[in-house]
């Protein structure tokens, strides 16, 4: 049983045993057998459920419950798309009402000498799909002394619809992240965590997440270290400093629904109010017109945003979530004194671009004549007033196998080279490159 700030919180014991049964014998020497074990409290809310008038809105804080919480069973993960979602996909709970974490930690008695590190896990998907259960924290926290927490946010359009102004500012899932990190660096300390020593990780739009988290003013004082997996805040997917492109998206969104596309208001009003929960979720999985990925953070410095009076129980203040890019955060060294970085990205970054289109199946080759057609699509995206040929050559030139142009392997292999490049090392060696010029470690 643990106290919080919010009310007492009873989870549960997990013992963990690896490796192999007593009953087996090496012919020589001995096996290590590795035994542990974790608390742990699953489902805890956050803050108020993002329902009825919470959809489309930042999240509000929960105001803590009476009796004990009896923290055994995760809380539903956010609405997604269906092909995520099932018992074989590892999320068999879906709902709006999602704003839940869960703490693992290794010990919940008094008496230590000094707190666990805290280790906060954002996961990845893209911002349209995953969920906190998916991360196996309780391996990380049983065996090498650290509190693990885990968390959902809201994704797709639920988190990140933006129509550029005030019907719909945007955000809303990085405002979930900003509000649990709060909540975990106010009451972690009950769980024998070091509220001092919060590092964030997490891959791809985790990683992204915990960029942006480290140079915003409502967490940044909060963050001491960040793993960033295979994932940049300074990516094109992971920021949009475009508001034509986010109004763009939502536009389409909502005329893929059925929804007047008039006004931003009858496109939020038509979403809030006459589309269910599923409906949206499912809905994420499109392709936008500008872009790689639907759904993801926006610059929304120059948006208007509700006022104090229009919402019962939310503020203006609420609403804004990034008044600077994050290069210029990094650059103005805004983030917390102290900071340290890690980062990475792995071969192949860029794989299951292929093996999720299913237009290449079964063999999953690619021509000449694919590639081609998706360079002709990324740069048109991408670049709307430079020599788009001159740029397709540029590319064209720089991710040719020369010694065999026309081998379909080398083809393919280049293909998620250049996808690779683009989506993951070069926004990850851009960051890391402002970050070694701030001197952090």
């Amino acid at each position: 049983m643990v106290t919080t700030a919010y009310g007492q919180v009873q989870g549960f014991k997990v013992y963990l045993y690896d490796n192999p049964s007593p009953g087996f014998r090496l012919f020589r020497g001995q096996v290590e057998r590795v035994q542990g074990n974790v608390t742990v409290f699953l489902g805890i809310p956050y803050a108020l459920p993002p329902t009825d008038q919470g959809r489309f809105k930042p999240p509000r804080p929960h105001p803590g419950w009476q009796q004990v919480l009896h923290a055994v069973d995760f809380g539903p993960a956010c609405p997604q798309p269906n092909r995520y979602t099932g018992a074989t996909k590892g999320i068999r709970d879906v709902h709006e009402d999602c704003l839940y974490l869960n703490v693992y930690t290794p010990h919940t008695g008094s008496g230590l000498a000094l707190k666990y590190p805290v280790m906060v896990y954002i996961h990845g998907g893209d911002f349209i799909h995953g969920a906190s259960n998916l991360f196996p924290a309780h391996i990380m926290a049983g065996f090498y002394d650290v509190v693990v927490v885990t968390i959902n946010y809201r994704l797709g359009a639920l988190g990140f619809l933006s129509t550029g102004d005030a019907n719909s500012p945007g955000n809303y899932g990085l405002l979930d992240q900003a509000m649990a990190i709060r909540w975990i660096h106010e009451n972690i300390g009950f769980f024998n965590g070091d509220r001092d020593a919060i590092t964030l990780f997490g891959p791809d739009a985790g990683a992204a997440s915990a960029g942006l988290l480290m140079t915003n003013p409502r967490t940044r004082s909060l963050i001491a270290r960040v793993i960033a997996q295979s994932g940049s805040a300074l990516a094109d997917w992971a920021f949009i400093e475009d508001r034509y492109r986010v109004q763009n998206t939502s536009k389409v969104f909502a005329r893929h629904l059925g929804c007047s596309i008039d006004s931003s208001w009858k496109i939020v009003d038509c979403l809030s109010r006459h589309r269910s929960f599923s409906e949206l979720g499912n809905a994420n999985d499109f392709i936008p017109e500008v872009g790689m990925f639907p759904w993801a953070p926006v610059f929304d410095k120059d948006f208007t945003v509700p006022g104090d009076r229009w919402y019962e129980g939310w503020k203006s203040i609420d609403w804004s979530f990034a008044n600077f890019t994050p290069k210029h955060e990094i650059q103005k060294h805004n983030f917390n004194h102290g900071l340290a970085y890690m980062t990475g990205v792995t071969t192949q970054e860029a794989a299951h671009l292929i093996y999720t289109n299913q237009s290449l199946a079964p063999y999953y080759e690619i021509n000449e004549e694919f590639f081609d057609q998706k360079i002709k699509e990324l740069v048109l995206r991408y670049n709307y007033t430079i020599n788009q040929d001159g740029i397709y050559r540029a590319i064209k030139y720089q991710y040719t196998y020369w010694p065999d142009p026309s081998n379909i392997t080398q083809i393919r292999e280049q293909y998620i080279n250049m996808m690779s490049d683009f989506i993951y090392r070069a926004p990850v060696d851009h960051i890391i490159k402002l970050l070694v010029e701030q001197k952090v470690p």
